[in-house]
């Protein structure tokens, strides 16, 4: 397969935040055998082309002209900063629930000590009066 078709058709999948299965889907192949056409190690694209086509909503002129580079590492920065925004929340969440635990376990390691303390004070003053 040509590597540069191989390229641009994952840059339609990225462009539209498709994932490899849901396009696999959409052309009822396995998703291995669209990562084979993805990556230019499969010579059966050809099959392939007119539901990519339909897919993206582009004409084989579009396609072979190919995509305005800056429009697709825009769409690739915004998937990551918006990654990286999940990223960061699920983390943040995470974060707050170990402080939680932290803070829970804190207050129970305090009443220990309190109890100990206590336990501690009431045998001092037992051998205090037995002696």
């Amino acid at each position: 397969m040509n590597l540069t078709f191989a390229k641009k058709i994952r840059q339609l999948r990225l462009l539209k935040n498709h994932t490899v299965k849901e396009v696999a889907y959409y052309l009822e192949i396995d998703a291995s055998t669209y990562h084979r056409l993805e990556t230019g190690k499969s010579s059966n694209w050809l099959k392939y082309l007119p539901k990519l086509l339909e897919l993206y909503q582009i004409n084989e002129e579009q396609l072979f002209l190919g995509l305005p580079e800056d429009v697709v590492a825009r769409k690739q920065t915004e998937n990551n900063f918006a990654e990286d925004s999940y990223l960061i929340t699920f983390l943040q969440k995470e974060i707050e629930k170990r402080d939680n635990l932290l803070n829970g376990l804190k207050k129970d390691l305090e009443q220990l000590k309190a109890i100990n303390d206590k336990q501690f004070q009431e045998l001092r003053f037992l051998k205090k009066s037995t002696y």
